[in-house]
């Protein structure tokens, strides 16, 4: 994704992209099971931004585990391999990551806690492989199920990249340069579930709170010749952020049962860039900030378009979702974006243009989902965005990116 909002013609991309799953699973006892899938597409760029076109085929191992239940006839599990760790709204955490964990299975408490590494797909580039080699992971999650269809969550994430650090005059290989190291740590919370009210007719609600804590360090390099760069500048600041996400869902007992959501999300913003210490909130970057409220189907619940990250951002939600019937679902859903402090760019953002710092009004989205899921094995999904600028992005504001997304899919 690479939208513009200066309207011309290259800006325009038509992709369509068949893709096929394949899963394994063997049950090797009764407390042993062994699960591999193997994900592979074929893009086909039917016109790309800039113009022509082109293909890209991608076939990715993303799931080989092993896990092994009742360890020590407990209700622990133990699962080792390359494993999707993966929580209900994926802000914390969507990815595949060849780990080792521990689960715990209990009535009311669950938990799992592990260490693994990212795993690249086909179509990652040379800097981003780069970029994720030496970093390690340490995550943990405990759940308690409080009474019915209510939960707490708490969640803790560790960054660690064991890459080597560089000196000041350093000489390094131009084709094997990290430029950031980064020590970071996430601590939050969550509270999430649905009650039956006179009216509405049932209350759903979520609460997220996160802070992160730590430090990062940024390299500049000149060139030193033969393909050889010179360390120029060390640069290393602190890091401390906060953010959150709220929201509920009221749906209504009027005909087909309408669905009224309101939320706000808000990843706190640095105010001065200069200080040695940088309170810009991040995500983990195993993130997806994939979604849904009531409906079957999955969205990028920050917006369609510009899908941005929390940080120095707020994002402010309504949305209205009408289930026509048991296997369909309608959602339209508009967001406002601001951001905490005027800043040149926004996390996450899909967009080729950046804000011009000064105004910290980004725009406006309106998304619409619609997903049928009949009892047939067939899924159809058709999902439209558009953005509109504000007046962060200067002489640009008032422009519209967009997108159409037909999704179909056959599970046998």
């Amino acid at each position: 994704y690479d939208y513009g909002l200066e309207g011309r013609d290259e800006d325009n991309e038509i992709d369509l992209t068949p893709e096929i799953r394949l899963e394994a699973q063997w049950l090797l006892t009764d407390s042993v099971v062994t699960y591999a899938s193997v994900h592979a597409n074929h893009e086909f760029d039917l016109q790309r931004s800039g113009g022509g076109s082109g293909k890209t085929v991608n076939v990715d191992l993303a799931n080989l585990w092993l896990l092994k239940t009742r360890l020590f006839d407990t209700p622990f599990a133990l699962q080792v391999g390359r494993q999707r760790i993966r929580e209900r709204r994926e802000l914390w955490w969507d990815d595949n990551l060849d780990a080792i964990r521990l689960h715990y299975f209990g009535s009311k408490w669950s938990a799992y806690a592990g260490v693994g590494r990212p795993v690249m797909d086909a179509a990652a580039d040379a800097d981003e492989r780069l970029a994720a080699k030496g970093i390690q992971y340490r995550f943990a999650t405990l759940q308690w199920q409080w009474a019915k269809r209510q939960s707490v969550e708490i969640f803790a994430l560790q960054h660690a990249d064991l890459s080597a650090s560089y000196q000041i005059n350093q000489v390094l290989d131009s084709d094997r340069l990290d430029s950031k190291d980064a020590s970071l740590f996430w601590l939050g919370a969550r509270a999430r579930g649905c009650l039956r009210a006179p009216f509405p007719r049932r209350v759903c609600y979520w609460g997220d709170v996160a802070k992160i804590d730590g430090h990062e360090t940024d390299y500049d390099f000149s060139d030193a010749g033969q393909n050889l760069s010179l360390v120029d500048e060390r640069t290393r600041e602190d890091v401390s952020g906060s953010a959150y996400d709220v929201g509920m869902n009221l749906e209504f007992p009027f005909w087909l049962r309408p669905v009224l959501t309101v939320g706000r999300a808000r990843g706190s913003g640095d105010r001065s860039q200069s200080s040695g210490r940088n309170e810009d909130f991040r995500q983990s970057g195993l993130h997806q900030n994939d979604f849904k409220h009531l409906g079957n189907r999955r969205f990028r619940g920050f917006g369609e378009v510009l899908r941005p990250d929390l940080a120095n951002i707020r994002i402010d939600t309504i949305a209205l979702g009408i289930p026509v019937n048991e296997s369909m679902w309608i959602e339209t859903l508009w967001h406002r974006y601001q951001q905490i402090h005027p800043s040149e760019q926004v996390a996450g953002s899909s967009l080729n243009l950046d804000p011009n710092g000064n105004n910290p009004r980004l725009g406006d989205a309106i998304d619409f989902v619609l997903s049928h899921r009949p009892d047939s094995g067939w899924q159809f999904g058709f999902t439209a965005g558009v953005f509109r600028a504000g007046a962060a992005y200067g002489r640009q504001q008032g422009r519209i990116a967009g997108l159409v997304e037909v999704d179909l899919r056959y599970s046998f």
